[in-house]
């Protein structure tokens, strides 16, 4: 049996259990470091020659994006004053829009948006900072493993607009650290390199062919050591038990018809992915809207029978949070009890509300104790009802 792990399972509020038992069962079973299993050496971010180039570098932290909703609206441990976002469509994207709408934006002085559209953000910026396309810069990418390769330069950009690295690069020369941001892409390239991922691997390698990373030998071990307390692999963690994830034994969802005070939402809400879209990208693609021209819900015809839903019916779904209104589309392609709104839709494709004003930001605090909590997009109730 080979667990073939994605992100998917994990957008629950006890999804990190579920990543636990696969990772627990790995380790009972002794395949952690075999050639099917976790078994290629990872390409990893170097940033250590960088940071430690920097004399009196100010202090930084690490946020996930949910305890950030937090800092901003209660100015804890200090208050933001500016955000700049890159390679993200915020609004969009991420849980509770109306939070971020209402609580979020007013907070924050000054944000700065790199962008090739007028997205939903980016309507909230206050500076946009026009980037090029994929064809116009030089790029690492290291996903999916186990191959690495080289997104190479096609063209130049076109107008005014620049690549991120170059804008960071442009920045840092006008604030004074600017010999610390040499090389343009290429030197970013060479930094994510200096990895011992890639020895015997070049830039110049690559340039001519993508290259798969060397599996370890068998049986081998990674030479580092685990984030636990015994700095190893701990199928009984004791600093959880308190909060009763000592076992990675099931949890139910945080939002479900079997939750208490949930009673009143029976349906719980996925948001699966669209093959027209990578995440919101694509979304605003003539071509592409001619073939999937706006969004859906699909319900299985058990649920749209009790509430008299025909495909194509204007419906709307909603919950104490918001109200969304678009079409349904009745399908056996989802279970009973289900409701499936592709995510990446944009705001304004919605006749009313958006998927993410559906759903919520509550943090998992032992999510948030371990590293960072996660959004629990496919952890949401709501009701849906017929548009008269």
């Amino acid at each position: 049996v080979v667990f073939l792990t994605h992100m998917g399972f994990t957008r629950t509020y006890h999804g990190d259990i579920s990543l636990r038992g696969v990772i627990s069962v790995a380790a009972i079973t002794g395949n952690v470091t075999t050639t099917v299993s976790s078994g290629y050496m990872p390409a990893a971010l170097n940033w250590n020659p960088f940071l430690k180039a920097i004399p009196n570098k100010p202090s930084y932290h690490r946020i996930g994006i949910l305890n950030l909703y937090d800092a901003v609206i209660s100015g804890n441990p200090y208050p933001i004053k500016a955000l700049w976002f890159a390679f993200i469509n915020f609004l969009n994207q991420c849980a509770n829009s109306n939070k971020i709408i209402e609580q979020f934006y007013p907070n924050v002085e000054f944000i700065v948006q790199t962008e090739l559209f007028m997205t939903p953000s980016t309507r909230y910026a206050d500076l946009i900072l026009p980037v090029c396309s994929f064809l116009e810069f030089s790029d690492f990418i290291a996903q999916p493993y186990p191959n690495i390769q080289l997104q190479q330069k096609v063209i130049e950009p076109l107008y005014e607009s620049k690549s991120d690295a170059i804008i960071v690069s442009e920045l840092a020369e006008r604030l004074g650290f600017g010999e610390y941001f040499q090389g343009g892409e290429e030197g970013l390239i060479d930094l994510i390199m200096a990895n011992r991922s890639f020895e015997g691997i070049t830039r110049e390698t690559l340039k001519n062919q993508a290259v798969q990373l060397p599996p370890l030998p068998e049986g081998a071990s990674f030479p580092l050591s685990f984030g636990t307390p015994s700095r190893k692999i701990e199928l009984y963690a004791e600093q959880l038990y308190e909060d009763g994830e000592a076992l990675p034994v099931y949890l139910p969802p945080i939002e479900a018809p079997i939750t208490p005070g949930i009673k009143k939402y029976p349906l719980t809400l996925i948001n699966g992915h669209s093959r027209f879209r990578t995440h919101s990208m694509f979304a605003n693609v003539e071509s592409l809207l001619d073939l999937n021209p706006e969004p859906l819900v699909d319900i299985h015809p058990i649920d749209a029978e009790k509430r008299n839903i025909n495909t194509n019916d204007m419906v709307t779904v909603y919950n104490d949070r918001a109200r969304t209104t678009l079409k349904a589309r009745v399908t056996e392609g989802v279970k009973p009890g289900v409701l499936d709104i592709t995510e990446g839709w944009w705001i304004e494709q919605f006749k009313e509300g958006s998927l993410n004003h559906l759903t919520h930001d509550i943090i998992n605090p032992v999510q948030d104790k371990i590293y960072e909590p996660n959004m629990h997009m496919n952890d949401v109730a709501v009701e849906v009802e017929k548009n008269e």
